[in-house]
C-alpha cells in the first residue's frame, strides 16, 4: 500500500515538473531591435556598469505612458545588475554601445506581470520602449550583482555547516571510550626466568 501511495506521489510530482516546464517553454522572449548604433564601440555595457539613458516607454497600442524627453525631465541613470529596473531592461541594456539606440519589447512576465501598474500600465501588458545610451561608465571588476551576492550567501551559510558538522564529529569521535587492546603475554613469563643451560 505504501509503495502504490509512493508511486503516484511521484507521477503528480513529474506531471507538475512538466507543466513548469512547458510554461516556460510558452513564455514570450524579450525582442531587442537595433536603430542606430556607432560604427567604433570599443565598450559594451556589462552588469556593474553606469549607464545615462533617454527613453520613452510605450504600450502596443503606441500610448505613451513615461518618457524621460519630456520639458523638465532629465535623462536616466542607473546601474546594471543591481535589480533596480524591471528585468526586461536589465536583459536588453546589456551589450549596448554609448551612443546606441535600441527598441526593447518587454513582454508581462519581464516587465509588471499579471498586475501591471495602474493607471498607467494596464494587467498584463506588452511594454515598447525606445533607449538611447548617452554615456556608459564601466564599472571596477570587483562589483558583484545581487545573484552573485545570492550565491555567495548561500556558499557561506553551506560552509558554515560543513564547519559545524566537522566540530561535531571530532567531539563524538573523542567522547568515544577507546577500546582496550588485549595484549598476549610471553611465554617464557608464565615460569619464570631460565637460565641458559636449563
Amino acid at each position: 500500500m505504501y509503495v502504490a501511495r509512493s508511486r503516484w506521489w511521484a507521477i503528480l510530482l513529474w506531471i507538475s515538473i512538466a507543466q513548469v516546464c512547458l510554461a516556460k517553454k510558452k513564455l514570450p522572449k524579450l525582442e531587442i531591435i537595433t536603430e542606430s548604433k556607432p560604427d567604433h564601440c570599443p565598450d559594451t555595457a556589462q552588469a556593474g556598469d553606469t549607464v545615462l539613458v533617454h527613453y520613452v516607454g510605450a504600450l502596443e497600442n503606441g500610448q505613451v505612458f513615461d518618457t524621460s524627453r519630456a520639458e523638465g525631465r532629465t535623462p536616466f541613470e542607473l546601474v546594471l545588475g543591481k535589480q533596480s529596473v524591471i528585468p526586461g531592461w536589465e536583459e536588453g541594456l546589456v551589450g549596448m554601445c554609448q551612443g546606441e539606440v535600441r527598441k526593447l519589447i518587454i513582454p508581462p512576465h519581464l516587465a509588471y506581470g499579471d498586475q501591471g501598474m495602474p493607471p498607467r500600465i494596464p494587467a498584463k501588458a506588452t511594454l515598447v520602449f525606445s533607449v538611447e545610451c548617452l554615456q556608459l561608465t564601466k564599472q571596477s571588476v570587483f562589483f558583484i550583482t545581487s545573484e552573485q551576492k545570492q550565491l555567495l550567501k548561500y556558499i557561506g551559510i553551506f560552509l558554515v555547516a560543513l564547519v559545524f558538522l566537522y566540530e561535531v564529529y571530532k567531539r563524538a569521535m573523542k567522547s568515544e571510550p577507546k577500546k582496550k587492546s588485549k595484549t598476549r603475554e610471553h611465554p617464557n613469563k608464565k615460569g619464570g626466568k631460565k637460565g641458559k643451560n636449563s
